[in-house]
C-alpha cells in the first residue's frame, strides 16, 4: 500500500518555507514554472534545476555544493525508505498485456505514474517513455532509482528484459491502434 514520504528535508522546501515564501512567489522569484519548482523539492529531477540554484546560491548565501549535496541526500533518503517498506519485492509472472513496469508499480499499490514518480523520487516523464514504449532500454535514470529503492539487480535486469520483450512483441502497437480507432 502507498505511504506518504516522511517529513521533508529538501535543501529547496526547507529554504522556501524558511522564508515564508509560497510556491508561486518561490517559482516566480527563481524563474522557473511552478511544477518545475514542484517537482524539484519532490525529488523527481536529478539534480537542483540551475534557475533554483542560481537563485538559492546568489541570495540566501548557500554554496552550491553543499545545495546539490543536501539534496542528493534528499533524493537517496527517499528512495532508501520506499524500499524499507515496500521490500521484498515481488515480480509478478511475466505477460505481454501490459509493459511490466507498469505491472511492477501497480502491484506496489501505485495506480498513477505521478504517485509512483513521487514515492520513488524520480521524473514522471521517464517512467511514461517506458510504459509508453517510446523506448526500448531503460533509462539510466529509472536503473538508478530502481537500484535505489532496493530493488536487486537481477529484477531490475528481468524486469528490462520483459519490457524489451514487450516493446519488439508488436502487442504495443496493436493497442495503440485499436485504442485510436475507438476515439
Amino acid at each position: 500500500m502507498p505511504r506518504k514520504s516522511v517529513s521533508s528535508t529538501n535543501p529547496i522546501r526547507v529554504l522556501r518555507l524558511s522564508q515564508h515564501k509560497t510556491l508561486e512567489a518561490f517559482a516566480a522569484e527563481c524563474g522557473v514554472h511552478l511544477q518545475a519548482l514542484y517537482l524539484n523539492e519532490m525529488g523527481m529531477y536529478p539534480t537542483v534545476l540551475p534557475s533554483i540554484s542560481k537563485r538559492i546560491t546568489s541570495h540566501y548565501e548557500v554554496n552550491a555544493d553543499e545545495l546539490e549535496e543536501q539534496y542528493q541526500q534528499y533524493v537517496s533518503d527517499k528512495r532508501y525508505q520506499f524500499g524499507e517498506v515496500h521490500k521484498p519485492y515481488v515480480l509478478n509472472e511475466p505477460s505481454l498485456g501490459h509493459d511490466p513496469l507498469r505491472d511492477f508499480r501497480t502491484s506496489l499499490g501505485y495506480n498513477t505514474v505521478f504517485g509512483f514518480a513521487i514515492a520513488v523520487a524520480i521524473n514522471p516523464t521517464t517512467v511514461r517513455r517506458v510504459e509508453s514504449c517510446t523506448t526500448d532500454n531503460f533509462p539510466g535514470q529509472l536503473r538508478l532509482a530502481l537500484r535505489d529503492i532496493q530493488l536487486p539487480v537481477g529484477d531490475i535486469e528481468e524486469l528490462e528484459i520483459r519490457h524489451q520483450e514487450y516493446y519488439y512483441s508488436g502487442l504495443r502497437f496493436k493497442r495503440t491502434g485499436s485504442s485510436e480507432q475507438a476515439s
